[in-house]
């Protein structure tokens, strides 16, 4: 099976987005999509971003299950707005795959709970969908964690963060993948927490920066090449793990290839 991940950067570089994921679709089972924005006022742009990209990228995945999970509501990446916009997660897993079960769950404050001026207080949610495969039990988790601040060094937050995603997977059964922007270092205690339980294919394959030549900070001094992860449980066969270079986004996709 094929998973990939991307922070779309709310469909920021729209058009050659949708043609790469376009061409992803006939090998790809699963797609886990993080800063995703949707709304039912029929608003297409908020700030060069695609408000209702969900929408869009639902009539793109016709012959796929679709989950979104909002976790805050009328501001986009810059700041408040005048329609109600939601953001959050979204994921796509092909039709032929039975799902047992998903949902989300909340690792920061509350759905839709107030925010500060700055944004800098943005509910956190890890969404999730179950299914079984070959006689197995798969869990597949899709996440963009706290962004503040910006350093994407420790905080109590972010390790507390780190710490409730692994109390939601140790109790789950079955094998286990989490992926997406954990807004992170790979130095910091938040992302050991992580490795300590779980393989870090961002470390064990050698991958050199997550980020793409779209990002405002590409190849500038203090550039953080990082934000993305994707951990896997032992008893995942891992087949593949590459980060391609591809400028769709301010992120670079992951794509998992695993048996």
């Amino acid at each position: 099976m094929k998973l990939l991940s991307l922070n779309v950067w709310g469909g920021t570089d729209f058009a050659p987005l949708m043609d790469y994921l376009q061409k992803q679709i006939a090998s790809a089972d699963i797609f886990c999509f993080q800063e995703v924005f949707d709304n039912n006022e029929h608003v297409s742009v908020t700030h060069g971003a695609r408000a209702n990209l969900w929408e869009e990228l639902s009539n793109l995945f016709l012959d796929f299950h679709k989950f979104y999970y909002p976790a805050f509501k009328n501001f986009d990446v810059h700041k408040k707005v005048d329609f109600k916009l939601t953001s959050g997660l979204g994921m796509f897993i092909k039709r032929d795959i039975n799902i047992s079960s998903e949902g989300d769950y909340f690792t920061y404050r509350q759905r839709f709970a107030p925010l500060a001026k700055d944004i800098h207080d943005t509910p956190v949610n890890l969404q999730y969908a179950i299914f079984n495969k070959d006689g197995r039990q798969y869990l597949i988790c899709n996440f963009h964690g706290l962004w503040y601040p910006g350093d994407k060094l420790d905080t109590k937050d972010r390790i507390r963060q780190s710490e409730k995603i692994l109390k939601f997977l140790d109790n789950q059964t079955g094998a286990k993948i989490i992926c997406g922007d954990f807004n992170l270092m790979p130095q910091t205690k938040s992302v050991g927490l992580l490795d300590a339980k779980l393989r870090d294919l961002i470390k064990e394959f050698n991958i050199n920066t997550t980020r793409s030549s779209l990002s405002p900070f590409y190849g500038k001094k203090g550039e953080q090449k990082f934000a993305d992860y994707t951990f896997v449980s032992k008893d995942i066969k891992v087949v593949g793990f590459q980060v391609p270079h591809v400028a769709v986004s301010d992120h670079l996709p992951m794509v998992l290839e695993f048996n």
